[in-house]
């Protein structure tokens, strides 16, 4: 029995993973405890970023006041 397999040329496994986890290293710096719950806890990643630019543009807005 032949089995056949196609592997992709030029793929790099642990060059994929380290930008996964460089992305997701950006994604939750500077988050608190509890925002990194919601974050891993919420499936729709956008809606979740909605709400922290919300938090957070409005941090900022209390600080130039």
């Amino acid at each position: 029995m032949k089995i056949e397999t196609t592997i992709i040329k030029g793929f790099d496994t642990v060059k994929f993973f380290r930008k996964v986890k460089e992305k997701i290293s950006k994604e939750i710096y500077g988050m608190s405890d509890e925002q990194l719950k919601e974050y891993f806890k919420n499936n729709t990643k956008e809606q979740f970023f909605e709400k922290y630019n919300e938090q957070k543009s409005k941090k900022e807005i209390i600080k130039h006041i």
